[in-house]
């Protein structure tokens, strides 16, 4: 975990999952909020979206509908540790 300012004055600060996007496996999906960190860029990814990565190893984000939310079971986010070259 790792605290995040995002600039908004409402909510200053935001703990954020942090995972490697070297170590992310196809079709490993992600809960926001949380980064994914490689050498050349970080991606954040919001509370009430998620990201999957695909067959390509790309970073694939869906925003998730409030019915999608509320149906789903809360699972604890278990991240890769980033570690940085």
């Amino acid at each position: 975990m790792r605290r995040v300012h995002l600039g908004n004055a409402r909510a200053p600060n935001l703990d954020c999952a942090v995972y490697d996007r070297h170590a992310l496996a196809c079709g490993q999906r992600i809960e926001g909020p949380a980064l994914i960190e490689e050498r050349e860029t970080t991606t954040f990814i919001p509370a009430g979206w998620s990201a999957a990565i695909d067959a390509t190893a790309c970073i694939m984000a869906e925003r998730e509908s409030a019915t999608r939310r509320a149906r789903k079971p809360r699972v604890a986010a278990n991240p890769v540790p980033a570690t940085m070259a």
